[in-house]
């Protein structure tokens, strides 16, 4: 402080510059800081945006996930009435097949009782 005084500073003008230098950093400080909590707070508004967003999107996904899934259960209820009716079909076909061998079997049978005939009138 000896040498201040020399270029003509005293004690008291020091420690008035030095409070203020200092009361500067602080301003200057606080000024930093809330920009800091302003970004943030902006980079929090955007994230609680998209997490808005995203909970929608899952809600709509959901929401057709359900109706897929009773899609899904009216095709397998149509699916099981398909299959019972090929079951019907296949049993009544296969019905259907003996009867006809069994007629065709009665036809041939008259069929050679006629050429037995038609053989011993022939004879």
């Amino acid at each position: 402080m000896l040498s201040l005084a020399i270029f003509g500073y005293n004690a008291t003008d020091m420690l008035l510059i030095l409070t203020t230098i200092v009361s500067l950093e602080a301003i200057y400080l606080s000024i930093f800081i809330q920009y800091t909590v302003n970004q943030q707070a902006r980079v929090i508004t955007e994230v609680a945006e998209d997490i808005g967003e995203v909970t929608e999107d899952v809600d709509e996904i959901s929401k057709d996930v359900d109706e897929i899934s009773k899609e899904v259960e009216e095709i397998s209820v149509d699916v099981d009435d398909l299959q019972a009716d090929a079951e019907q079909e296949n049993i009544s076909d296969t019905e259907t097949y003996a009867r006809m061998e069994q007629q065709i079997g009665v036809i041939l049978k008259e069929l050679e009782t006629l050429k037995n005939r038609e053989t011993n009138k022939n004879s």
